[in-house]
């Protein structure tokens, strides 16, 4: 009888490994290089790929997703899904539902300039930018004919 070697049964359970979870391999940091830029997938795995990353909370990968939805809905703005999900992805990105709640634990009064004021000084220009585009692609979904 041939007795087995660690190296092939390491190269059996490599194998395995890889076939298991070829995401998980490619989405390492070792490798993420080889991740395919989602601007080149096809619509419909941008919008899955945009809703993963929005559901991860990973804010490079949300950036990345929005640069694409954003290209997307903008290009159909009649689109509700895309340009709802464009808007959260700028929502989220902005940083506005964080600092909103704690305004809102502050008891600001939003009806008066000073309240209002100090809470947008706690925006960069990136983050009121997100805020800018959540607001338009909010008013696109508003606006679009449910399908």
């Amino acid at each position: 009888m041939k007795k087995k070697s660690p190296i092939s049964a390491g190269l059996i359970l490599l194998t395995l490994l890889l076939f298991s979870g070829c995401q998980g391999v490619f989405t390492t940091s070792l490798l993420s290089g080889l991740r395919r830029d989602p601007a080149n997938l096809p619509e419909e795995q941008q919008v899955a790929w945009a809703e993963a990353a929005l559901a991860g909370g990973d804010e490079e990968a949300m950036a990345t997703a929005f640069t694409s939805i954003k290209a997307l809905a903008t290009a159909d703005p009649e689109d509700g899904d895309l340009n709802y999900l464009a808007a959260n992805l700028a929502l989220e990105l902005s940083g506005a539902t964080g600092i909103l709640n704690e305004a809102l634990s502050e008891d600001f009064d939003f009806s008066t300039t000073d309240d209002l004021d100090t809470f947008l000084e706690d925006f960069t220009a990136d983050e009121l930018d997100y805020i800018s585009s959540a607001a338009g692609f909010y008013q696109n979904t508003n606006n679009s004919t449910p399908d």
